[in-house]
């Protein structure tokens, strides 16, 4: 599920807790490390059930609308295709969402305000109107539906991220990542499916490895790094160089010479990435900068040893 930006980024905050002197412990950095991991995948497990919870709303309306004294033919007889959705039914009966539930639940019936501003703003849109009206009715219209709730809806509702928010810190900046893996799993439903696959807590078996090996490498080459940005940066006043910015760096050069199978170029462009997000505007320019310096100095004194798969045009390989 989480890619190797996401895992740098990741490592960079609790590394800067780290630096900032909240621990001095390494080996306490990486619990802090997996438990921010697990809880993002947390995330993803509880935004999934968000949808069967507005299922569920909906059925309740469509249930108390045939008790009243006087229904009308539409209580009666209502348009049930919503709640007959194919890939909420898929998510329901799903053995890894069920066992989750239990072992984390996450009660979303105690923010039913938020369930039921999100049901009327569903109900108040064009594509749920198209979709209650359509004339096909396969299940390619019921992910085109879901897609739209998570992307339309749910993402843009600032009172779902503040109330995860107060439930945990790390879910802020994972909320738009974890709606867009959901949508990559409706993307992939096919027709014929009987469930759903839902992707494990890391893309691939080596990124747990990798995430751990950045935090620790990072802990123990910190002083030699910092000293050796700080030579590559005697034109400026250290003090007033980002905190975020020279750590950024730092967790570079440990790709760059302690992780000889991920390529320069990659390592370069994803702290410059992170750079554009996560610091100052002119933080990225300043980091390449110094890096590519950097890097010419390593190639030049053969200190960059690079092996394995993707690395076909890695300069020495």
């Amino acid at each position: 599920m989480f890619s190797r930006r996401v895992l740098r980024l990741k490592a960079m905050q609790v590394l800067y807790g780290y630096f900032s002197g909240n621990s001095d412990n390494p080996y306490s950095a990486e619990k802090e490390l997996d438990f921010s991991i697990q809880k993002s995948h947390h995330l993803f497990f509880h935004l999934l059930n968000l949808i069967i919870e507005i299922n569920d709303y909906s059925a309740v309306k469509i249930e108390n609308a045939k008790q009243k004294k006087l229904p009308t033919y539409e209580d009666l007889n209502p348009n049930t295709r919503f709640i007959d959705n194919r890939v909420v039914e898929l998510f329901r009966k799903n053995a890894k969402i069920q066992t989750f539930l239990k072992n984390y639940p996450y009660n979303w019936k105690q923010n039913e305000d938020i369930i039921k501003k999100i049901y009327f703003q569903l109900l108040s849109s064009e594509f749920y109107s198209d979709y209650m009206s359509a004339s096909t009715n396969d299940i390619s219209d019921d992910k085109k539906l879901i897609t739209e709730i998570y992307t339309e809806i749910i993402a843009k509702n600032e009172e779902i991220i503040q109330s995860l928010e107060e439930d945990s810190i790390f879910w802020n900046d994972d909320f738009e990542f974890i709606v867009s893996c959901i949508v990559k799993v409706v993307s992939g439903i096919k027709d014929t499916d009987n469930s759903v696959s839902l992707p494990g807590m890391y893309s691939h078996q080596e990124d747990e490895q990798f995430v751990k090996d950045l935090l620790h490498k990072t802990i123990s080459n910190h002083s030699v790094n910092e000293k050796l940005i700080s030579s590559f940066t005697k034109n400026w006043d250290v003090e007033r160089i980002a905190q975020l910015d020279i750590l950024l760096m730092e967790m570079a050069i440990t790709e760059f010479l302690q992780m000889p199978e991920v390529p320069v170029k990659v390592s370069l462009n994803e702290y410059i990435e992170l750079s554009k997000y996560y610091s100052t505007d002119k933080s990225w320019a300043f980091i390449n900068g110094v890096l590519d310096k950097i890097i010419e100095t390593f190639r030049r004194e053969k200190k960059i040893s690079k092996r394995g798969k993707g690395l076909l045009g890695e300069p020495g390989v």
